[in-house]
């Protein structure tokens, strides 16, 4: 008898018998979502070194006019404003190389997209290449330096 008293008392509990302590700790780790969720914290914050503060260039959709940027991929100067590089005239097409120089004249709208009027000169600063328009979609993905 005493044999099996041993084997009672040390008998390992059913495997459904913990299930309140897994609702219990489910709930709480909702709550700490919930929670970090609305506290609006999105994670560690980027932090620039205050002795390179680098100059912010704006989107291809709010160039200011009396801007100057160096492109950084090959990009079509058209004739028009809305024309595209395609419909321009044969002895007119341009294409200005990465690094040329650009000074926005103006912009306008033309069919959902901003054009700009641009005077282009080469990387060396002084050969001129042409004035016309460029679409912000052109711009678009490319690295403008803003030059001062």
């Amino acid at each position: 008898m005493d044999a099996n008293r041993g084997r009672l008392a040390y008998r390992r509990p059913k495997s459904g018998a913990s299930w309140p302590l897994w609702v219990i700790l489910a709930v709480f780790a909702v709550g700490l979502i919930g929670f970090f969720a609305s506290s609006g914290r999105r994670g560690p914050e980027r932090v620039t070194h205050p002795a390179a503060p680098r100059a912010a260039v704006p989107s291809c959709d709010k160039l200011p006019v009396g801007g100057c940027y160096c492109i950084s991929r090959d990009t079509p100067l058209c004739e028009g404003c809305g024309k595209t590089y395609l419909e321009s005239e044969t002895a007119k097409r341009i294409v200005l190389p990465a690094g040329t120089q650009i000074g926005i004249i103006d912009a306008r709208w033309a069919e959902k997209d901003r054009w700009y009027q641009v005077q282009a000169v080469a990387s060396d600063g002084r050969t001129h290449l042409g004035t016309g328009w460029i679409s912000s979609v052109s711009l678009t993905g490319q690295h403008l330096k803003l030059l001062k």
